[in-house]
């Protein structure tokens, strides 16, 4: 290698990329290259470190007592943890001769306390390295907004006038503090509100006397939320109710109004128009049109940077609006009101970011009989199929046997499931658990969910073959850290789903059911289990991340291939990936492993015959 491959070579090794060229060239002109035969330790346990070690041949094999614990070949270095806390945690012995450059500690400490961009890479966590890639990707700026506080931003003034006042005084007030809204006092202890467009439809709609009191006029319901919620939560609030405008409170006391023109400002998406849309549909037609603007908002959104787990939630609520208007369309008031409408799987959950396939179910009251039932079963399935959503591949939707029945049916159900124990029993189980209302009465599926977790027996076995479909697919990393593609016709590339995404939803409902945790959505299910103590909450926050980033990176590809979810579309090229998202692809598997690990232990799986 000469001088100039070798400073190509080091430079690109992370986190030399982080160093300025005087330090790259005092790196290069301090590096030895050394040859080391096979089985020789290179460092032991409990000793001084003396050199920081970058393979360019070879293998070299990291033991801990009678385990091995990593691999290292061409490219990888090792160990800058031991270089920084002064001895060596593990045994490194040369697997296959090596070949390397050797920089002598003294020389590598100088360059971590000189570069705080350097040592900070080997204090970061993997959540800290996302936030770094959105830096470099340029979304910093959006992402502030989206996960600052709602006292980030500058507030209208929550002007208040009593509810005797005229309607006239009213719109003088609104002037005179260039608001459009004001509060209004209705009692000792009640407000209410009134804004510009309540002024404009009383006097020039309905012809009221200006001086008519303003409490007359006054919307009785004021939706509110604290200083310090999230913004990104003030939109899904204004999107759940429906308003363009939200008081703000801090202590209870009213500070100010927050508007949705300030929001869609930064935003510029369209989502709080979809969901308009779908509430002002009155035909298939309308909500079909309402339904293909959907990916747009949430492309826009994506492509801004907005992390997956807001972007799904944000997906959660438009889909939770679709299907109650779609609901609402077909089934009669008898119907809403003795049954619900659940979803399951991804939607269930509240992580789908695309339109997938229909995993639905209806709970009927115990005792309710709708003559017109199986009539409605099958409009609502062609119904999802027109707004471009397609039948459950599984079957698991309303219109099949066994997904639509009384409570009691269902919990007949879930018992039997418990008690088969077979594969088939146990991945019905899984879809159920995770099912949240959408429409109707949700008390009916609240009820169904209070005697699954009732009827769970105190059995490890049962969870250990529950929890197994976790670890049936193995991850798509070498011992030597290198990515291990999977052929698909002509394609190579990683399975995202099956290597990342699937562990890490199966795994944890697997611990989530054991403890028998209401919580459905999957991040809520690992910050729980943290709470209990299941593992701690640094690896809490790297699962939390490393799902994050491999449910958005199997979105990008999604988009790329045109938005639909295909199986062929879980699949990720990382030579098409940048450096950044490589490692990080790497780190999120790592992660994934240590996951798949835990639920190997915890669950005693090597035990199932």
């Amino acid at each position: 290698m000469n001088i100039h491959n070798r400073k190509e070579f080091i430079a690109a090794i992370r986190p030399f990329d982080r160093i300025s060229d005087a330090e790259l060239e005092r790196v290069l002109a301090s590096l030895d290259i050394q040859f080391f035969p096979e089985s020789r330790y290179l460092m032991k346990a409990g000793e001084v470190p003396s050199h920081f070690y970058i393979l360019f041949k070879g293998i070299v094999r990291e033991e801990e007592t009678d385990s091995i614990v990593a691999y290292y070949g061409p490219g990888d270095v090792f160990d800058a943890g031991s270089l920084i806390s002064g001895v060596c945690r593990h045994d490194f012995i040369v697997a296959e001769e090596v070949l390397c450059y050797s920089l002598e500690r003294s020389i590598f400490l100088d360059l971590a306390r000189g570069n705080r961009a350097f040592q900070d890479y080997y204090f970061q966590n993997l959540t800290q390295k996302v936030e770094e890639l959105r830096d470099i990707s340029g979304y910093r700026d959006f992402n502030f907004l989206v996960t600052e506080p709602v006292e980030s931003v500058d507030l209208h003034p929550a002007v208040t006038i009593d509810g005797g006042e005229a309607i006239h005084r009213a719109a003088l007030l609104m002037k005179e503090h260039r608001v459009d809204a004001l509060l209004v006092r209705l009692g000792s202890d009640r407000i209410g509100m009134v804004t510009g467009t309540h002024i404009r439809d009383a006097v020039a709609g309905e012809c009221l006397d200006p001086m008519t009191p303003v409490e007359r006029i006054a919307e009785r319901q004021v939706i509110s939320v604290a200083r310090d919620e999230l913004l990104f939560d003030a939109l899904l609030m204004m999107t759940r109710h429906r308003v363009n405008r939200l008081l703000i409170e801090q202590g209870g006391d009213p500070v100010g109004f927050l508007e949705l023109v300030d929001l869609l400002g930064f935003w510029s998406n369209q989502s709080h128009l979809v969901g308009e849309r779908i509430e002002h549909a009155q035909t298939l037609a309308d909500l079909k049109e309402a339904v293909e603007r959907l990916p747009y908002a949430i492309q826009t959104l994506f492509l801004k940077g907005v992390k997956v787990r807001f972007v799904t939630r944000l997906m959660r609520e438009l889909n939770r609006r679709l299907l109650t208007k779609l609901f609402s369309l077909l089934a009669p008031a008898e119907l809403i009101e003795n049954s619900v409408l659940v979803v399951m799987g991804s939607e269930g959950r509240g992580e789908q970011l695309v339109k997938t396939d229909q995993d639905n179910a209806l709970i009927l009251r115990d005792g309710f009989v709708f003559p017109g039932l199986e009539d409605f079963r099958r409009e609502f399935a062609e119904a999802m199929a027109y707004l471009d959503i397609p039948p459950c591949p599984g079957k698991i939707m309303l219109s099949e046997e066994g997904w639509c029945g009384s409570a009691q049916s269902f919990r007949d159900r879930l018992a039997e499931w418990i008690q088969n124990r077979d594969a088939a029993s146990l991945l019905n189980l899984a879809i159920f658990y995770d099912a949240t209302p959408s429409a109707g009465d949700g008390r009916l599926l609240q009820q169904v969910k209070k005697y699954l977790l009732a009827t769970l027996p105190d059995d490890r076995v049962f969870y250990a073959h529950f929890a197994k479909p976790a670890v049936s697919f193995d991850t798509p990393l070498s011992l030597f850290s290198q990515f291990v593609l999977e052929k698909k016709g002509s394609v190579e590339a990683l399975d995202i789903k099956k290597g990342g995404v699937f562990p890490i939803v199966h795994g944890i409902r697997s611990l989530a059911l054991e403890k028998r945790l209401r919580e459905v959505n999957t991040g809520k299910r690992i910050m729980a289990l943290a709470h209990l103590g299941v593992f701690d909450a640094t690896f809490a926050e790297d699962l939390i991340e490393a799902f994050d980033f491999l449910s958005g990176i199997r979105f990008q590809t999604m988009l790329e291939r045109g938005g639909s979810a295909l199986s062929d579309q879980n699949l990720v090229d990382p030579g098409q990936c940048t450096t950044s998202q490589r490692e990080l692809l790497k780190e999120s598997f790592r992660t994934v492993a240590r996951l798949k690990k835990l639920v190997v232990q915890h669950f005693r799986l090597n035990l199932l015959a």
